[in-house]
Formats: structure tokens, sequence, C-alpha cells
């Protein structure tokens, strides 16, 4: 179970929580939202790289 999945889980059953239970599910969650970050910036790179192929490509074939 990730902890994202963790965290919903304590919220649904449970009325109190300890934060030392909370912290580490916390940071792992930041984590998990940073890297997210990482990727779509990845991916917006390689969506421009190849728009920009695609142009590229276009001019050469319209000239």
């Amino acid at each position: 179970m990730n902890a994202l999945d963790e965290v919903k889980n304590i919220i649904e059953s449970q009325k109190s929580v300890r934060t030392s239970r909370l912290q580490p599910l916390i940071k792992e969650i930041e984590m998990m939202y940073i890297n997210q970050g990482y990727k779509i910036r990845k991916q917006e790179r390689h969506l421009g790289f190849l728009r920009m192929v695609v142009e590229r490509r276009k001019n050469r074939s319209s000239q």
C-alpha cells in the first residue's frame, strides 16, 4: 500500500493518529509529488523537442 492510500485509510478508519505515524507518510507523499513534477518537466521538454523536429520536417517538405 502506498503512503497516500495509507493516509486515506487512517482518515477513514480512525478518529486520532499520532503525528509520529504520519510524518514518514507525509515525507513519502512529498517525494511522490516532487518525482511527479520531475517526470512532467521531462515530458514537457521531450514534447518540445518533438514539436521542433516536426516543424523542421514540415519546413523541409514545403521548400
